[in-house]
C-alpha cells in the first residue's frame, strides 16, 4: 500500500475515532455523512477519473441500492405496511445489514456491467447524456413503480446501524481500492484509452472492455455509499437521489480534481466544510449590530462559487493529476504500481508472421475515391516506402491496413489470415504496430505508462524486451518519468514508435513519422527505423514526404497517385519511372526525373 493511502486511511480513522469518544449525535451525523459521500465521490472518480467520461447518472445507482438494502432489512411487518405489494420473496425476509449490503453490491455490480458493457460503445458527450437519461429514468420508476417503492412517499423505519467507524472504514476500503485498481494494468489500460481512444485501439488495448470494467467497478462503490446512505439517514425518498445530489457529487469531484483519488477526498472536504459553514449563516445572522437577513440556497450558491472558480483558476481540480505521494518528498513514487510486476503475458513462442498482404483495398468517401483497387504485400527484414503527392492516399491505406478505417472492397490478411475491418486491436494482437501522421500520444501519461500500456495489453513472445530496453532502443532512455506532453517535438515521435514496439509487432506502419523534424533528429530516426529491420527483423511500411531518405533506406518503393497504385519496384527503378516523375513534376516536366530532384 502507498504512502499516501496510509496516510489517508490513518486520517480517517483518527476522524471516526475522535468523533465516536467526543462528539454529539449531531456532529457523528455529520462525519458519517461525510465518510459515506467520500464512498460516492471516489466510486464516482473511479469512472470519471480512468474513463475521462463524466457521469451523471451515478445517483441513479445509489438510489436502487438505497432501495433494495432498505428493502432487505426492513422489519417483516413494517415492509408489508410500507410496501404491501412486494413479492413474497422479498416481503418474507428481514435481513442483516452486512448480508444486505453485500447482495446489493452484487447485485448493482451485475446490473452497472450490463449497462456499462452499452454505455462504453459511446463517447464523450453521448455517453454523458446516456448517463443522464438513465438518472431520469430510474427517477421516473422510483415514483412510479409503487411494488417496489413508495412512490414520491418517503420509506422509513430502516435500522440506523452506520456509526462513524463503519462509514470511515467503507471510505477507507473505497480509497484502498480505487487507488489500486488506478495504478494496476487495468486502470493503466483505461487511462491510456481515456487520453486517446484511438492510438489505445491501435496499441492493443479494448477501449470497449476497459471503460465497461471502470464503469462496473465504480458503480459497485456507488452501491456501497448508496446501502450505507439508507443504512445512516434510515428514511429517505426518490427526491434525495436526484439532480441536487448530481450536482454536488460532480462538484465535489471537480473542484478536488477528477483524475485524483486524493483530489476526490479533498474535494468532498472542501465542499462539506463550505456547506456546513454556509447552512449556519443561511437563517440569517446579526454581526456588529447589523442584521444579515436569511438566504436560503446559500450552500448552493456557495458550491456553485467554488465549482466556477476551480474551473476558471484550476481546471484539473486542487490536485490535479497528482496523487499525495506526489507530493511527499521523503518517498519516491512510482506512480503507483510496481513496475516489476507489468510484463507481457508470454505466449508460448515467438510469433510466426511471415507477411502482411493487402489485396485490391477499395475506399470511397461519398462520390471521392480515395483508393482504388491497391494491392501490397510487406516482408519481414525489409523498408517499403510509399510515397505520392499531397492527397494520393497514403494515409489512408495504412489506416486501412492497420483496422484503423474500413474500406469498401478487398481484404487485409497477416499471414494468410483475413483482418477484421475496423479493428485496430485485432490488428495490434497479430502483430502490426502503427505510428500517426498527427501524434497520439497518451499525453497525460509518463513515458514509463505510455510503453506500459501497450505492453500489458498484448500478448507477446516470453523473450520480449522490457520496457527500459524499448527505450533505449529509440533513444529515451532516463527519460522514464517524464510526461508525454512535456517531451520535444522529436522525442515525442520517437516515444510513438517505442509505444508501437511494445506489442511485439512483426510489422511497423509508421506515418511520416520524420514530418517537422530538423536534420539531426531526421537522421537519429533514419538510424532507429535501420536498425528495427536489420537488428529485429522488422517489415516496416514508410511513408514520409522526405524523399530522399524513403530512397536511401527503401528495399522496395511503391507509388500512389490519386488513389491508384502506379509503381513498386527498387529506389534506382522508382527514380527512372516516367510515371512518377509525372505524378510529382506534372506532364510538362516528363524529361525531369526523381535522381535529379532527390539530389538536391
Amino acid at each position: 500500500m502507498k504512502p499516501g493511502v496510509i496516510i489517508l486511511a490513518v486520517v480517517c480513522l483518527v476522524i471516526a475515532g475522535l468523533t465516536t469518544v467526543f462528539a454529539g449525535p449531531a456532529i457523528s451525523n455529520t462525519v458519517s455523512n461525510f465518510f459515506i459521500v467520500v464512498v460516492l465521490v471516489v466510486g464516482l472518480g473511479v469512472h470519471v477519473g480512468n474513463s475521462g467520461i463524466v457521469s451523471f447518472g451515478h445517483p441513479a445507482f445509489m438510489a436502487i441500492a438505497a432501495y433494495l438494502t432498505a428493502i432487505l432489512v426492513l422489519p417483516v411487518a413494517r415492509k408489508k405496511a410500507l410496501m404491501p405489494n412486494l413479492p413474497d420473496i422479498l416481503g418474507d425476509i428481514s435481513l442483516n445489514p452486512v448480508v444486505a449490503i453485500m447482495i446489493t453490491l452484487i447485485f448493482l455490480a451485475l446490473i452497472g456491467g450490463l449497462i456499462g458493457l452499452a454505455i462504453s460503445r459511446l463517447n464523450g458527450a453521448s455517453a454523458t447524456i446516456a448517463t443522464l437519461g438513465l438518472l431520469i429514468i430510474t427517477h421516473s420508476l422510483l415514483v412510479g413503480g409503487t411494488t417496489f417503492t413508495r412512490g414520491a412517499q418517503a420509506v422509513y423505519g430502516v435500522p440506523k446501524v452506520v456509526t462513524p467507524l463503519i462509514a470511515a472504514g467503507a471510505a477507507i476500503a473505497a480509497i484502498i481500492l480505487a487507488d489500486w485498481f488506478k495504478y494496476s494494468r487495468w486502470g493503466l489500460v483505461a487511462r491510456a484509452a481515456r487520453e486517446d481512444a484511438v492510438a489505445a485501439a491501435a496499441s492493443g488495448i479494448s477501449v470497449q472492455r476497459s471503460r465497461a470494467l471502470v464503469f462496473t467497478i465504480s458503480i459497485a462503490l456507488t452501491a456501497l455509499g448508496g446501502g450505507l446512505f439508507a443504512l445512516h439517514l434510515g428514511v429517505f425518498s426518490p427526491k434525495e437521489f436526484y439532480f441536487n445530489l448530481t450536482f454536488s457529487l460532480l462538484a465535489m469531484l471537480i473542484v478536488g480534481g477528477g483524475t485524483s483519488t486524493t483530489g476526490a477526498v479533498a474535494g468532498v472536504a472542501i465542499i462539506t466544510l463550505l456547506s456546513e459553514g454556509l447552512r449556519r449563516v443561511e437563517p440569517g445572522f446579526d454581526i456588529g449590530g447589523v442584521t444579515v437577513p436569511a438566504l436560503f440556497g446559500l450552500t448552493t450558491i456557495g458550491t456553485s462559487l467554488a465549482l466556477i472558480c476551480t474551473l476558471y483558476l484550476r481546471p484539473e481540480g486542487l490536485m490535479g493529476l497528482k496523487e499525495l505521494d506526489d507530493h511527499l518528498t521523503w518517498v519516491r513514487p512510482l506512480r503507483g504500481y510496481k513496475r516489476k510486476n507489468l510484463s507481457r503475458a508470454a505466449l508460448s513462442g515467438p510469433k510466426h508472421l511471415r507477411l502482411l498482404e493487402v489485396h485490391g483495398i477499395t475506399k470511397r468517401y461519398g462520390g471521392v475515391t480515395a483508393l482504388q483497387d491497391v494491392s501490397l504485400a510487406l516482408n519481414p527484414n525489409e523498408i517499403l516506402g510509399l510515397i505520392g503527392p499531397n492527397g494520393s492516399g497514403k494515409s489512408t491505406f495504412l489506416s486501412c491496413a492497420s483496422g484503423i478505417q474500413a474500406f469498401d472492397e478487398g481484404t487485409v490478411q497477416v499471414n494468410g489470415i483475413a483482418m477484421r475491418q475496423s479493428d485496430p486491436t485485432a490488428f495490434a494482437h497479430a502483430g502490426v504496430g502503427r505510428t500517426f501522421q498527427n501524434i497520439r500520444l497518451f499525453s497525460r501519461l509518463s513515458v514509463y505508462e505510455n510503453v506500459a500500456a501497450a505492453l500489458v495489453a498484448v500478448p507477446g513472445a516470453a523473450d520480449a524486451p522490457s520496457i527500459a530496453q524499448i527505450l533505449s532502443r529509440v533513444n529515451l532512455a532516463g527519460m522514464d518519468d517524464r510526461i508525454a506532453e512535456t517531451l520535444s517535438y522529436g522525442q515525442q515521435r520517437r516515444l510513438e514508435i517505442a509505444r508501437a514496439l511494445a506489442t511485439c509487432p512483426s510489422f511497423l506502419l509508421l506515418d511520416e513519422p520524420a514530418a517537422g523534424m530538423n536534420s539531426t533528429e531526421t537522421a537519429e530516426l533514419a538510424n532507429i527505423i535501420c536498425s528495427l529491420r536489420d537488428v529485429d527483423g522488422l517489415g516496416i511500411l514508410l511513408i514520409d514526404h522526405d524523399l530522399p531518405m524513403i530512397l536511401r533506406l527503401s528495399n522496395r518503393v511503391a507509388v500512389l497517385n490519386e488513389g491508384h497504385l502506379i509503381a513498386v519496384g527498387s529506389p534506382a527503378e522508382i527514380r527512372e519511372n516516367p510515371k512518377v516523375t509525372a505524378a510529382y513534376f506534372g506532364e510538362r516536366s516528363a524529361d525531369q526525373n526523381l535522381e535529379a530532384y532527390t539530389a538536391t
